[in-house]
């Protein structure tokens, strides 16, 4: 039996960052609200050099890219988050994000089942 339990955020703001896979990182960990301003740049130009020195310094100790050549997107969305965590210890699991309550709360089932296997 798994000794981890699933953990449901309240809707919130998220940066998704598609590179080594694709990762999210709560609005508590970046300031998601700066970068959602800054990627609306529409300039491709200055919105590269941006991502290079103002928000991939923002984020890159939270993701597991190393080079940012290698991300292919980054985007501020809002949704639950949904993870394992282990009570009283560090361990947890990636954040998965959903779009609505209902789709957090079956994938939090689903992750608690699994976990008892």
């Amino acid at each position: 039996m798994g000794f981890m339990e699933s953990q449901i955020t309240n809707k919130m703001e998220w940066l998704v960052v598609d590179g080594n896979g694709i990762e999210y990182l709560p609005e508590d960990i970046v300031d998601t609200n700066r970068i959602r301003k800054l990627l609306k740049i529409e300039d491709a130009e200055a919105k590269d050099l941006v991502i290079e020195h103002i928000i991939w310094p923002m984020i890159k100790d939270y993701v597991r890219v190393h080079d940012i050549a290698a991300i292919e997107s980054i985007d501020v969305i809002r949704g639950y988050g949904v993870r394992l965590s282990a009570p009283g210890y560090m361990d947890c699991t990636e954040w998965e994000v959903y779009a609505s309550k209902r789709e957090a709360l079956d994938r939090a089932r689903e992750l608690d089942e699994e976990n008892k296997e």
